[in-house]
């Protein structure tokens, strides 16, 4: 195959006449003709065009620098590569970014696939240019083949008189479940415009009734009494969301949702919504439509939260999470009966957080995230068998990451894979988004 005809950019390796190892890349001018004519119209300059066709071929010549003969193929690799999607850059190719360099410039790389994350990326974690204020939320929408994720935060500008910044959400494109091409967190698309709403805290996402309905549910920011609110959209449309709901309820931090879709036991899907009250007690209200909020459904708990509560579903049981009032200590329930009554109440020994923790669920992995108490303020996770016999009891495996987080740490499943999102603690307290690692 000839360079400029077929390809553009090429790795190799060989021997030097004293029998050493010699890796090498050959990068070719793009422009030349038609094999490479897919770059000058995706990249402005032949350097940008060169930069990151290097940056695929030296990725690729770390994790899998050499190639051996091999029948009836005639070459196979000694190092990582995917049997339907090839090496790390392959998996990735045309997907670019501009990144910043120490002497002010940008250059154009290529995204390469990361196995750890199941995405392709240019960094550890995906990070976006939007500062949030304490933390962002998370949901999955879409159907078994199709899914999505959805992230929602509040922009850290404060406003006086107004309370924080508006509410801003984002989605990525839904794509097909299966293969390294399937979700790409970093193309989540934001909102035309933010929405006309403040929030004192995060708020909160989930789908809930009414087919492909997406919740969100937030604390004013500029309602002197704190209540809580909720809207909803139809099949994600980000622009189209539906008259507002105040709710009689007040909390000095933001609610949190949950969604049991319908199944034996519960026809018609519930919608939880969970807060701490103004006296630091738990509330959890529960609607089968997603508008209607009977005081019969409110359940006011015994537990006492300095902040948010968390609250999650995953069958048959609905999951609570929390910051306790003592020492920072971490705190999980779970309910059998939709939230009438809750058991199994632990306290996750030896670990605290200074924020609410995060749950969720990804094959049988219950997984729990937060930010360390310490000074450090690293992100914490501990995973525990759901099937086992007492799966709050059972969370073991204490991995703590680098990663640094300035509040909450948020967690949402997308086709068995845990996603996690948080703040980071550079200046501007920019969105993560991240994909956990398997078990």
């Amino acid at each position: 195959e000839a360079s400029c005809e077929v390809w553009c950019g090429h790795h190799f390796s060989g021997k030097t006449t004293s029998g050493k190892n010699l890796y090498y890349g050959l990068i070719v001018d793009p422009f030349c003709a038609a094999g490479c004519s897919t770059y000058p119209a995706m990249l402005d300059t032949p350097l940008d065009a060169i930069s990151e066709i290097s940056s695929h071929e030296i990725c690729e010549a770390i994790t899998d620098p050499q190639w051996i003969p091999a029948i009836p193929t005639g070459w196979k690799p000694t190092g990582w590569c995917d049997p339907n999607n090839s090496e790390i850059g392959d998996i990735a190719n045309f997907q670019w970014v501009r990144l910043d360099a120490d002497n002010g410039m940008q250059y154009a790389v290529q995204r390469i696939w990361s196995q750890k994350q199941g995405i392709c990326t240019v960094n550890p974690q995906t990070w976006f240019p939007y500062p949030v204020k304490d933390a962002p939320a998370m949901t999955t929408f879409g159907n078994r083949t199709l899914q999505a994720l959805m992230v929602a935060w509040c922009d850290s500008l404060y406003n006086p008189g107004l309370g924080w910044g508006p509410i801003k959400i984002m989605n990525n494109a839904i794509r097909v479940n299966g293969g390294p091409t399937w979700t790409q967190p970093e193309r989540l698309q934001d909102s035309s415009n933010p929405l006309p709403e403040t929030t004192i805290d995060t708020p909160a996402l989930s789908p809930g009734p009414g087919g492909s309905t997406i919740y969100i549910a937030w604390t004013a920011g500029n309602d002197p009494g704190y209540h809580l609110n909720l809207m909803s959209t139809q099949n994600s449309i980000l622009s189209n969301w539906g008259s507002k709901q105040v709710l009689n309820e007040s909390s000095h931090s933001g609610p949190t949702l949950a969604y049991a879709p319908p199944l034996q036991g519960h026809l018609q899907g519930v919608l939880f919504l969970a807060w701490t009250g103004t006296d630091g007690r738990i509330n959890i209200r529960r609607s089968y439509d997603g508008h209607t909020w009977n005081n019969s459904d409110k359940i006011v708990l015994q537990q006492w939260a300095i902040d948010s509560p968390g609250i999650a579903y995953f069958y048959p049981n609905l999951y609570l999470f929390w910051r306790g009032t003592l020492n920072d200590q971490i705190w999980v329930s779970m309910s059998s009966d939709l939230g009438n009554t809750f058991h199994s109440q632990v306290m996750i020994p030896n670990q605290g957080t200074d924020y609410t923790p995060g749950l969720t669920l990804a094959g049988n992995d219950l997984i729990l995230a937060w930010r360390g108490s310490d000074s450090s303020h690293m992100i914490h996770t501990m995973r525990s068998n759901i099937n086992s016999q007492s799966p709050l009891a059972s969370f073991g495996r204490l991995d703590i990451y680098d990663e640094t987080a300035s509040g909450r740490v948020s967690l949402s499943n997308l086709n068995n894979q845990a996603y996690m999102a948080w703040a980071g603690t550079d200046v501007a307290n920019l969105l993560n988004i991240m994909a956990l690692p398997l078990s």
